[in-house]
């Protein structure tokens, strides 16, 4: 290990938890300026793992939260996929996604 790495602080924090058939394992990973992180594991060894893999990609940047993702309505990401993505295709195919993008937010009936 260089000298540099031994100094390098880790943020996550893994509890050992009771439940009703054995224990788990709670790991939380808190970086200043970012929100907080956690799972829930079976083992001590995939709570590790896994904070150690998420660690990294929060500190390049490339750590996608899920949470972020259930904040959007499915109509929202609809409309987003109407002026992203559909409006780049040939009139025929806008049509067709428009059509169907109305019949999945109202229903069947919208037709």
């Amino acid at each position: 290990m260089a000298m540099d790495q031994k100094w390098i602080k880790k943020m996550a924090r893994i509890i050992k938890r009771k439940k009703k058939n054995g224990w788990s394992y709670s790991a939380t990973i808190r970086i200043k300026g970012c929100p907080a992180v956690g799972r829930t594991f079976d083992t001590k060894g995939e709570a590790a793992a896994w904070a150690a893999k998420t660690e990294e990609e929060i500190k390049a940047n490339k750590f996608h939260d899920p949470r972020l993702a259930m904040q959007v309505s499915f109509g929202t990401a609809v409309d987003r996929y109407m002026r992203n993505v559909s409006s780049k295709k040939a009139i025929n195919t806008q049509m067709r996604e428009k059509a169907s993008a109305a019949r999945l937010i109202l229903g069947e009936e919208c037709l």
